[in-house]
């Protein structure tokens, strides 16, 4: 993931757009760091970790 921000930099990748239904909001802060490069996305993830807690009564 660290990839993308270094890449961006040197100008290889360019930023992404999204459409409207692309919530860009709900990638975690970690990830969307490690995927952009000015503050814009230049890669998308393909995996995040979730954990998961349910109480069972």
């Amino acid at each position: 993931m660290y990839e993308a921000p270094i890449l961006g930099e040197r100008g290889w990748l360019e930023a992404l757009e999204f459409s409207a239904e692309y919530d860009v909001d709900d990638i975690l802060p970690a990830m969307h760091g490690g995927l952009s490069h000015d503050g814009k996305h230049c890669a998308k993830q393909f995996y995040g970790e979730l954990v998961w807690c349910q109480t069972v009564q």
